[in-house]
Protein backbone atom coordinates (compact mmCIF):
# COMPACT_ATOMS: atom_id res chain seq x y z
CA UNK A 1 0.00 0.00 0.00
CA UNK A 2 1.53 2.91 -0.98
CA UNK A 3 1.55 6.50 1.50
CA UNK A 4 -1.21 7.93 -0.24
CA UNK A 5 -3.81 4.79 0.03
CA UNK A 6 -2.72 4.99 3.53
CA UNK A 7 -3.52 8.65 4.24
CA UNK A 8 -6.70 8.22 2.33
CA UNK A 9 -8.28 5.34 4.53
CA UNK A 10 -6.82 7.59 8.07
CA UNK A 11 -8.54 10.43 6.42
CA UNK A 12 -11.70 8.45 5.73
CA UNK A 13 -11.39 7.81 9.26
CA UNK A 14 -12.25 11.45 10.71
CA UNK A 15 -14.79 12.34 7.63
CA UNK A 16 -17.89 12.06 10.27
CA UNK A 17 -16.72 14.18 12.66
CA UNK A 18 -18.39 17.19 14.12
CA UNK A 19 -15.10 19.06 13.99
CA UNK A 20 -13.68 17.03 11.20
CA UNK A 21 -11.83 19.73 9.84
CA UNK A 22 -10.00 20.50 12.81
CA UNK A 23 -9.61 17.18 13.23
CA UNK A 24 -7.49 16.32 9.64
CA UNK A 25 -5.61 19.42 10.35
CA UNK A 26 -4.40 18.06 13.52
CA UNK A 27 -4.44 14.69 13.30
CA UNK A 28 -2.93 14.67 9.74
CA UNK A 29 0.23 16.30 10.85
CA UNK A 30 0.83 13.81 13.63
CA UNK A 31 0.28 11.10 10.89
CA UNK A 32 2.82 12.50 8.41
CA UNK A 33 5.43 12.81 11.42
CA UNK A 34 4.81 9.37 13.05
CA UNK A 35 5.83 7.94 9.03
CA UNK A 36 7.96 10.13 8.28
CA UNK A 37 6.32 10.90 5.57
CA UNK A 38 7.13 13.72 2.66
CA UNK A 39 3.07 14.69 2.08
CA UNK A 40 1.00 17.49 1.81
CA UNK A 41 -2.62 17.57 2.43
CA UNK A 42 -4.86 20.40 0.51
CA UNK A 43 -8.45 20.39 1.27
CA UNK A 44 -10.64 22.41 -0.80
CA UNK A 45 -14.43 23.00 0.99
CA UNK A 46 -17.02 24.76 1.13
CA UNK A 47 -20.72 25.36 2.92
CA UNK A 48 -22.81 25.57 -0.25
CA UNK A 49 -25.37 23.19 1.01
CA UNK A 50 -25.76 25.01 4.02
CA UNK A 51 -27.73 27.88 2.26
CA UNK A 52 -31.14 28.20 0.51
CA UNK A 53 -29.89 31.21 -2.04
CA UNK A 54 -28.29 29.80 -4.95
CA UNK A 55 -26.53 32.85 -6.03
CA UNK A 56 -24.62 32.33 -2.90
CA UNK A 57 -24.32 28.50 -3.11
CA UNK A 58 -22.57 29.50 -6.78
CA UNK A 59 -19.86 31.28 -5.03
CA UNK A 60 -19.45 28.58 -2.28
CA UNK A 61 -18.88 25.90 -4.87
CA UNK A 62 -16.77 28.42 -7.13
CA UNK A 63 -13.98 27.22 -4.50
CA UNK A 64 -14.00 23.24 -6.14
CA UNK A 65 -12.91 24.72 -9.02
CA UNK A 66 -9.85 26.83 -8.23
CA UNK A 67 -7.26 23.91 -8.22
CA UNK A 68 -5.57 22.44 -11.10
CA UNK A 69 -6.06 18.96 -10.00
CA UNK A 70 -3.32 17.48 -11.68
CA UNK A 71 -0.75 19.06 -10.20
CA UNK A 72 -1.71 16.64 -7.25
CA UNK A 73 -0.28 12.94 -7.07
CA UNK A 74 -3.54 11.73 -5.51
CA UNK A 75 -7.60 13.27 -5.24
CA UNK A 76 -9.88 12.08 -2.65
CA UNK A 77 -13.30 13.17 -3.21
CA UNK A 78 -16.05 13.35 -0.17
CA UNK A 79 -18.82 14.80 -2.68
CA UNK A 80 -21.79 12.53 -0.92
CA UNK A 81 -23.30 15.76 1.08
CA UNK A 82 -23.56 18.04 -2.03
CA UNK A 83 -27.47 17.84 -3.48
CA UNK A 84 -26.01 19.94 -6.57
CA UNK A 85 -25.82 16.65 -9.17
CA UNK A 86 -24.47 18.67 -12.01
CA UNK A 87 -21.51 19.76 -10.07
CA UNK A 88 -20.78 17.11 -8.72
CA UNK A 89 -20.47 15.59 -12.05
CA UNK A 90 -18.45 18.35 -12.82
CA UNK A 91 -15.58 17.54 -10.03
CA UNK A 92 -15.60 13.99 -10.73
CA UNK A 93 -14.93 14.60 -14.46
CA UNK A 94 -12.37 17.29 -13.85
CA UNK A 95 -11.06 14.80 -11.18
CA UNK A 96 -10.68 11.47 -14.05
CA UNK A 97 -8.46 14.27 -16.42
CA UNK A 98 -5.94 14.73 -14.41
CA UNK A 99 -4.67 10.89 -14.53
CA UNK A 100 -4.02 10.84 -11.37
CA UNK A 101 -5.34 8.12 -8.61
CA UNK A 102 -8.90 9.05 -7.55
CA UNK A 103 -10.10 7.66 -4.48
CA UNK A 104 -14.08 8.11 -3.69
CA UNK A 105 -15.30 8.55 -0.49
CA UNK A 106 -18.91 7.03 0.57
CA UNK A 107 -19.83 7.31 -3.08
CA UNK A 108 -19.80 4.50 -5.83
CA UNK A 109 -18.12 6.16 -9.04
CA UNK A 110 -17.33 4.33 -12.29
CA UNK A 111 -13.98 4.23 -12.76
CA UNK A 112 -12.70 5.62 -9.59
CA UNK A 113 -11.38 4.08 -6.44
CA UNK A 114 -13.85 3.62 -3.56
CA UNK A 115 -13.81 3.76 0.15
CA UNK A 116 -17.22 3.79 2.58
CA UNK A 117 -19.22 1.94 4.69
CA UNK A 118 -21.49 -0.69 4.86
CA UNK A 119 -24.28 1.82 5.44
CA UNK A 120 -27.35 -1.14 4.64
CA UNK A 121 -26.06 -3.99 6.81
CA UNK A 122 -25.64 -0.96 9.68
CA UNK A 123 -28.74 0.10 9.77
CA UNK A 124 -30.67 -3.78 9.29
CA UNK A 125 -28.12 -4.18 13.04
CA UNK A 126 -30.26 -0.89 14.56
CA UNK A 127 -33.87 -2.16 13.36
CA UNK A 128 -33.29 -5.82 14.37
CA UNK A 129 -32.66 -4.05 18.05
CA UNK A 130 -35.35 -1.64 18.11
CA UNK A 131 -37.77 -4.49 16.67
CA UNK A 132 -36.87 -7.94 18.77
CA UNK A 133 -35.40 -5.93 21.87
CA UNK A 134 -37.38 -2.90 22.35
CA UNK A 135 -40.65 -4.58 20.76
CA UNK A 136 -41.06 -1.47 18.21
CA UNK A 137 -43.59 -1.74 15.41
CA UNK A 138 -43.54 1.73 14.48
CA UNK A 139 -40.34 3.37 13.51
CA UNK A 140 -40.08 6.59 11.36
CA UNK A 141 -36.99 7.29 8.95
CA UNK A 142 -35.49 10.64 8.52
CA UNK A 143 -33.25 10.66 5.79
CA UNK A 144 -31.25 12.93 3.80
CA UNK A 145 -31.15 14.23 0.01
CA UNK A 146 -32.94 11.60 -2.17
CA UNK A 147 -30.74 10.26 -4.94
CA UNK A 148 -27.80 10.06 -1.94
CA UNK A 149 -25.77 6.31 -2.63
CA UNK A 150 -25.81 6.30 1.46
CA UNK A 151 -29.22 7.61 2.03
CA UNK A 152 -30.41 4.99 -0.58
CA UNK A 153 -29.01 2.23 0.96
CA UNK A 154 -30.21 2.93 4.44
CA UNK A 155 -33.60 3.20 3.31
CA UNK A 156 -33.64 -0.08 1.65
CA UNK A 157 -32.05 -1.48 4.63
CA UNK A 158 -35.14 -0.09 6.53
CA UNK A 159 -38.10 -1.45 4.25
CA UNK A 160 -35.94 -4.60 4.18
CA UNK A 161 -36.32 -4.84 7.64
CA UNK A 162 -39.41 -3.83 8.33
CA UNK A 163 -40.98 -6.59 5.94
CA UNK A 164 -38.60 -9.32 7.56
CA UNK A 165 -40.71 -9.23 10.45
CA UNK A 166 -43.86 -8.73 9.09
CA UNK A 167 -44.48 -4.70 9.98
CA UNK A 168 -46.55 -2.65 7.08
CA UNK A 169 -44.07 -0.02 5.22
CA UNK A 170 -46.29 3.19 5.81
CA UNK A 171 -45.42 5.95 3.35
CA UNK A 172 -46.33 8.26 6.00
CA UNK A 173 -43.10 7.64 8.17
CA UNK A 174 -40.69 8.73 5.82
CA UNK A 175 -39.38 12.20 5.52
CA UNK A 176 -36.29 12.70 3.49
CA UNK A 177 -34.94 16.45 2.86
CA UNK A 178 -31.17 16.69 3.22
CA UNK A 179 -28.18 16.49 5.63
CA UNK A 180 -29.07 19.99 7.44
CA UNK A 181 -30.53 20.57 10.78
CA UNK A 182 -33.39 21.82 9.42
CA UNK A 183 -34.51 18.17 8.40
CA UNK A 184 -34.72 17.28 11.81
CA UNK A 185 -37.12 20.08 12.86
CA UNK A 186 -39.54 19.37 9.99
CA UNK A 187 -39.48 15.65 10.79
CA UNK A 188 -40.34 16.34 14.12
CA UNK A 189 -43.42 18.41 13.08
CA UNK A 190 -44.67 15.58 10.30
CA UNK A 191 -44.37 12.78 12.30
CA UNK A 192 -45.77 14.44 15.82
CA UNK A 193 -49.48 14.32 14.09
CA UNK A 194 -49.02 10.75 13.35
CA UNK A 195 -48.00 9.10 16.44
CA UNK A 196 -48.37 9.67 20.33
CA UNK A 197 -45.20 7.60 21.12
CA UNK A 198 -42.38 8.61 18.31
CA UNK A 199 -38.66 6.54 17.13
CA UNK A 200 -37.02 8.64 14.74
CA UNK A 201 -34.29 6.67 13.03
CA UNK A 202 -32.06 9.38 11.71
CA UNK A 203 -29.59 9.09 8.74
CA UNK A 204 -27.47 11.04 9.82
CA UNK A 205 -26.43 13.34 13.23
CA UNK A 206 -26.05 16.54 11.79
CA UNK A 207 -30.22 15.93 11.91
CA UNK A 208 -30.44 15.15 15.29
CA UNK A 209 -29.95 18.41 17.52
CA UNK A 210 -32.58 20.36 17.41
CA UNK A 211 -34.94 17.07 17.75
CA UNK A 212 -33.15 16.05 20.53
CA UNK A 213 -33.61 19.75 21.94
CA UNK A 214 -37.56 19.17 21.22
CA UNK A 215 -37.57 15.56 22.71
CA UNK A 216 -36.37 16.79 25.95
CA UNK A 217 -39.22 19.08 26.73
CA UNK A 218 -41.53 15.85 25.54
CA UNK A 219 -40.48 13.01 27.90
CA UNK A 220 -43.65 11.79 28.48
CA UNK A 221 -45.06 10.84 24.99
CA UNK A 222 -41.71 10.84 22.95
CA UNK A 223 -39.07 8.13 23.02
CA UNK A 224 -34.84 8.85 22.20
CA UNK A 225 -33.43 9.19 18.78
CA UNK A 226 -31.79 6.42 17.29
CA UNK A 227 -29.15 7.68 14.59
CA UNK A 228 -26.09 6.93 12.80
Amino acid sequence: MTAFQELSFFVYNHIKSLVFYINIHYHKHNYISDHNSDIDLYIFHCFGNFSQDQSYNVGEYNIFRLPRLSDFDGILLDLALIPDHELKEEVIIRARRASVPVISFLDKVPDLYFSGIDNYHAICTLMEHLITRHRCTKLNYVGGIIGNQENHQRFLAYKDTLKKHGIAFEPDRIYELNYEVETGLKAFTVFRNVDSFLKLLSALMTILPQVSVLLRRMPDILSPVIFL
